[in-house]
């Protein structure tokens, strides 16, 4: 946080009912999350709290800042500052007259989404921290049952309850663990987001565990290399 500039735009992570809320534009088909530009005067705080009112007709509501971003092509440097808040909504209006169509809420992120390389990417940041029991399917030392030339070097499972991009309950990678276990409770440490696939993979690590991007993708690379990734933490 706060380590940008001169911010022009905030983006809102809203839940509801505990659910993802998105909000879809009236001239398209897809679902987006709330926010917008930054109005002369405004700080981002009271930027993302008029977004989220114009777009979903929040009313109650907690929201946190969660990070700052930056969006734009790394070739050139040009693009924009911002700043990612979470939203908790407890009760929703109709929406005011805006550009917004309706909002809607998901248990999981849906495919069609009008920002699909950005989205994803800012809701993994929000899975960092938390506390989850991995249910461990594929033991350290096994083979995939159906792929018989990817062998499990870490321990590798789902998490009950909460689900992932596919429809079903969300893998993870249990880090820092050096034998077969049947089930660990630790923290999320990081998300492998895979560019060409539709389920994100957690990576979950005893607290005190100390990861890199690169000691990261050392490890899960007997997997990971059949898909285009990249590591956020």
């Amino acid at each position: 946080m706060n380590e940008l500039k001169n911010y022009k735009y905030v983006v809102v992570m809203s839940e509801y009912d505990g659910k993802i809320l998105l909000s879809r534009h009236k001239q398209r088909t897809t679902w987006e999350t709330q926010g917008g530009h930054i109005e002369p005067g405004e700080t981002p705080l009271e930027a993302a709290k008029r977004e989220l009112y114009e777009e979903s007709g929040a009313m109650e509501y907690e929201i946190t800042p969660l990070c700052d971003y930056w969006a734009g092509d790394p070739e050139t440097g040009k693009g924009a500052n911002g700043m990612i808040f979470t939203a908790k909504i407890t009760e929703l209006s109709p929406i005011p007259e805006s550009e917004m169509a309706e909002v809607y809420t998901f248990d999981s992120l849906p495919k069609n989404l009008t920002y699909p390389a950005i989205t994803p990417v800012i809701f993994a940041k929000k899975d960092i921290g938390k506390e989850v029991t991995v249910i461990v399917d594929r033991k350290m030392g096994t083979y995939h049952p159906n792929h018989k030339d990817i062998f499990y070097t870490v321990n590798y499972g789902y998490i009950e309850g909460i689900i992932g991009g596919d429809g079903e309950e969300q893998d993870a990678y249990i880090l820092g663990v050096s034998k077969p276990v049947d089930s660990f409770t630790g923290i999320v440490k990081a998300v492998v987001h895979r560019f060409d696939d539709i389920e994100n993979k957690w990576v979950v690590c005893p607290k005190d565990y100390d990861i890199t991007e690169e000691k990261i993708m050392k490890q899960v690379d007997f997997q990971e290399k059949y898909f285009q990734c990249c590591i956020i933490i």
